[in-house]
């Protein structure tokens, strides 16, 4: 094959003059046939020189899997007929596939990332996708290991001590760029969807509930047909979830979770039926944290009107109102109860004023680890 002729120290593989002259001999392993004559026979092999056949010495090589021979090959073709469109096209995505095939999946990225820009109407624009899915997911790899082993930092794993198949400096950055760009440049594509939720499961799973939050979101309106519909809600529900700070915080976040949570369940009753009774104690913690962001506004309202007398009756009028809104919206909770008691001590003397109670959570409620269960299907 023309491997033997490797041996030469010339520097282009197309002009060897060792590599040409067994090129004319060695065909494809699967030459085409053509009609001639009315008999199907191998076409003629191209001449030396021309565009079909530096093709066909890179191919050559690719098919004997000599994917380093095969890249230079490809590289030197793209580049020598880069004014002959279907040439060129080819080359370059052979060019970057020969890269993938070594392992080299940094240049492979860069390569496929190049041949998307110069071609981006080519058929093989779902093979370049699949193949940046690929590297994308390989180089989390080592995030979904060290989450396994209870260490989910990125920081050791900024520098890279393989650069030939890993980015030399944030590997997990990379990884997630090359997601996006799947998503970006082939939004209709199978893959956009698959992207999007790797990347929410990865940002979950570091603790950044927010940007977490926004893909799932994304996911959920842009994509409504897709196959994570189910486990992004839940994900989209836990990083609200997350994000919400305390009573004393903006509780929009608390109720964006429930109307995702109450959508789910109704959406997919087959799917979500092992996590049915988990998902209504969660629903119900919801409400009891809403209650009580309410009931924390009333007491605000309640100690100002006691630290100012002179504005006390419309401090209390505030309190007031909150209170009974907490009782009308949140009936049966802990914190209707507490919001009636307080109701009744409004009006007593500012001697006999109310002492403030604890409004800690209860202990005794779900743990991350649980609400996190279904996690281990998406991102592990």
């Amino acid at each position: 094959m023309l491997a033997c002729a490797w041996g030469c120290q010339h520097k282009s593989l197309l002009s060897d003059p060792a590599i040409l002259t067994q090129a004319q001999s060695v065909g494809p392993e699967s030459e085409t046939l053509v009609l001639q004559a009315g008999n199907w026979e191998k076409p003629e092999a191209p001449e030396a020189g021309s565009p079909q056949a530096d093709l066909r010495i890179a191919e050559t090589f690719f098919r004997a899997e000599q994917y380093e021979k095969a890249a230079k090959a490809f590289e030197e073709g793209a580049e020598k007929h880069k004014k002959l469109p279907e040439i060129h096209e080819r080359a370059l995505f052979m060019k970057a596939e020969s890269e993938f095939q070594q392992g080299l999946y940094g240049e492979a990225r860069d390569s496929f990332q190049e041949f998307r820009k110069a071609y981006p109407g080519s058929r093989q624009l779902s093979a370049t996708m699949q193949r940046l899915f690929a590297i994308g997911d390989t180089w989390l790899e080592d995030a979904r290991q060290d989450v396994r082993h209870g260490r989910p930092s990125s920081v050791h794993r900024f520098l890279n001590v393989d650069p030939e198949r890993k980015p030399l400096f944030d590997i997990d950055g990379h990884a997630i760029e090359t997601l996006k760009y799947v998503r970006e440049n082939d939004p209709n594509g199978p893959l956009a969807d698959d992207s999007l939720m790797m990347a929410a499961g990865y940002q979950f799973t570091m603790g950044n509930f927010r940007e977490a939050d926004l893909l799932t979101d994304q996911l959920i309106h842009s994509y409504p047909h897709s196959e994570h519909q189910a486990r992004a809600h839940l994900m989209n529900a836990e990083s609200k979830i997350q994000s919400y700070k305390g009573a004393n915080y903006d509780s929009r976040k608390l109720e964006e979770a429930r109307r995702t949570l109450r959508s789910a369940i109704a959406q997919f009753p087959d799917e979500l039926e092992p996590e049915r009774q988990r998902l209504y104690r969660e629903l119900e913690e919801i409400r009891q944290e809403q209650a009580k962001a309410q009931f924390e506004v009333g007491e605000w309202y309640r100690r100002m009107a006691e630290r100012t007398p002179k504005l006390a009756e419309k401090y209390k009028g505030s309190a007031r109102l909150y209170y009974e809104y907490v009782q009308r919206n949140f009936a049966g909770t802990k914190w209707s109860d507490r919001a009636g008691e307080r109701l009744a001590g409004l009006d007593r003397p500012a001697t006999a004023a109310i002492q403030p109670e604890s409004t800690e959570e209860d202990a005794g409620d779900d743990s991350n680890g649980s609400r996190r269960s279904w996690l281990s299907r998406v991102w592990k």
